[in-house]
């Protein structure tokens, strides 16, 4: 039974890809597209299926010129590596997804949220000395602070400083161009990591600068990587090689829902789910000073799309409308991939 399963999985798998090898459709359009959109775009995009086939990878942009290795500040992609560290604790034993997180801290407002809580964002922290903004469990809020509380839970757990642990999860999820920035401003880590992309903000009066901000082990979206590891990333997560399976279920399952500028969609532990069955896609996008970050995965067509960029239209609100201009070339190669990839095959 397991030899028929795994060869009916093949087959589902040979037929995405062989109908990816002969989509050129998509490479083209997302060329295109980008190359319409001139200078509102500087980054590095990504389309990965199975193990090793790359249908697509492109730099694009004159802002610090972005190559294909170029790394990235990721923002809050960061939080699905730092639920993922705290989901891996879970499987060793060292803490239960119901245990009170207030019982490593000394905010007596902590101590009936859970970390079941923290990792869907609906704990009510949003930062680590005030109040609750709401009873635990009842609402959606996204809070940093929850992530950070997580990252300072880690570090006690396993006795280490942030980014070493950080370090040593992504080494073993294969990511050899992924790192913690231990302490320091964008312009200093850069001379230790030359491949790392400056940063750059476009104000509504038309202003441009570069961010120089200073950059820490930060668990809620702090972390740098590249489009290659993040793909590699997609493949260590969603096939097995990080989590238990029982453990993988309970992070991809929705717990809660979001409203975020695609709509209203599912949000499991540090991961947006959205769609079912073969149109199913799991992600998370990041947005911090200068840097937008897209992490996409579809499991039916083990098909990846990740997008890097370091050029940012800053807003000092970061409504759902903002956001949606700051994503919204991100967002138009989404759709082409979905298109072009996702639901052509049910047609």
């Amino acid at each position: 039974m397991k030899k028929i399963k795994a060869l009916c999985c093949l087959m589902l798998y040979m037929d995405a890809s062989s109908m990816a090898a002969e989509n050129t459709v998509f490479q083209d359009k997302i060329t295109a597209y980008i190359e319409s959109v001139g200078e509102q775009f500087n980054g590095v995009v990504l389309v990965g299926q199975g193990d090793n086939d790359v249908l697509y990878e492109r730099a694009f942009g004159h802002i610090d010129t972005p190559q294909l290795n170029s790394q990235s500040v990721i923002g809050s992609v960061s939080k699905q590596f730092t639920a993922a560290m705290v989901l891996k604790a879970v499987d060793e034993g060292l803490l239960s997804l119901h245990d009170p997180v207030g019982d490593n801290f000394e905010n007596e407002a902590f101590k009936d949220v859970t970390f079941h809580q923290v990792l869907n964002n609906t704990s009510g922290i949003k930062d680590f000395d005030g109040p609750l903004r709401f009873t635990p469990g009842t609402q959606f809020l996204y809070s940093n602070a929850g992530f950070d509380l997580l990252g300072k839970t880690l570090v006690k757990k396993y006795k280490k400083p942030m980014w070493e642990i950080a370090d040593s999860f992504f080494a073993k999820a294969g990511m050899t161009d992924s790192f913690s920035p231990q302490v320091g401003f964008i312009d200093e880590v850069k001379k230790e990591y030359p491949k790392l992309l400056r940063g750059y903000c476009f104000f509504e009066g038309g202003e441009e600068i570069s961010t120089d901000f200073e950059v820490s082990s930060n668990p809620s979206g702090g972390y740098i990587s590249t489009v290659r590891d993040l793909w590699q990333w997609n493949k260590a997560l969603h096939e097995g090689h990080i989590l238990s399976e029982e453990v993988y279920k309970q992070m991809i399952t929705p717990s809660v829902l979001r409203v975020n500028r695609w709509g209203t969609i599912g949000y499991g532990y540090g991961i947006q789910i959205d769609g079912t069955g073969e149109q199913l896609e799991l992600s998370h996008n990041g947005l911090v000073q200068g840097y937008k970050t897209t992490l996409l995965y579809y499991p039916h067509q083990r098909l990846s799309l990740v997008i890097i960029e370091n050029y940012l239209n800053w807003s000092s609100t970061w409504t759902l409308e903002d956001q949606s201009r700051a994503f919204r070339v991100h967002d138009t190669i989404r759709e082409i991939v979905k298109q072009e990839m996702i639901y052509s095959g049910q047609k």
